[in-house]
């Protein structure tokens, strides 16, 4: 009985170390701003074990829970960017989707982050950091991760001049407003670094001990 109360004790500490290991399993506490919605979220996780595309490999991950920790990191960077413009009604961005999305009835955006940390090759022709739209009907917000642990994340000055370009096209006035950021993407230097904290570093090293420290107390209490 007392050994079975061990193990149960040891795979409880392993699940609760996986939770604090892993931390929080979700992306976006926050999705509706307005009329303009973050709906969803990917990733594409390049490897050059693997060269090719995540999506022709159908190797893209739809959820942040599953992405690998690096990706993850740089979707929280992207992720409080774009919801921090999209609280601010007076932010150029938040001015520019909404008057976009009341013409076209485009309103859905999804978090995009492209994780080049297994792909140093492959990240020597990376994907382009930037908001664009996806068959005229969502937005696709993408960042990109580079194997030197930078985070590029479209830059204000690149959003609102892609939307303005739409709205000029349809013969509509462009939000005017001065623009920070570079024409293509801000960059931000993040921790790539992942610690192998598993819990199962902690737990299995003592269930191992465990039967073999009971395996010698046999060995030595049985008669000769």
């Amino acid at each position: 009985m007392k050994q079975l109360f061990y193990i149960l004790s040891l795979l409880l500490m392993s699940t609760v170390g996986l939770v604090q290991a892993q931390g929080p399993d979700k992306l976006l506490t926050k999705i509706h701003f307005n009329g303009i919605n973050i709906s969803g979220e990917e990733y594409w996780v390049f490897d050059d074990d693997k060269p090719g595309s995540p999506y022709a490999q159908n190797r893209i991950i739809w959820s942040y829970r599953s992405a690998p920790i690096t990706a993850k990191k740089c979707a929280r960077v992207a992720y409080d960017k774009l919801s921090a413009w999209l609280k601010d009604h007076d932010s150029l961005v938040y001015k520019s989707m909404k008057a976009y999305t009341e013409i076209t009835g485009v309103k859905g955006i999804f978090l995009w982050v492209n994780d080049y940390s297994k792909a140093p090759k492959q990240s020597k022709s990376p994907r382009k950091s930037r908001l664009w739209i996806y068959q005229k009907r969502l937005y696709k917000f993408e960042s990109t991760l580079m194997p030197d642990g930078k985070c590029h994340t479209p830059s204000e000055k690149q959003v609102v001049n892609f939307i303005n370009a739409k709205l000029v096209a349809k013969g509509l006035e462009k939000v005017q407003g001065e623009l920070n950021g570079s024409n293509i993407a801000d960059s931000i230097a993040i921790d790539t670094n992942v610690v192998d904290d598993s819990p199962r570093r902690s737990w299995w090293p003592k269930l191992k001990n465990f039967f073999n420290f009971r395996e010698k107390e046999s060995t030595e209490s049985s008669p000769q």
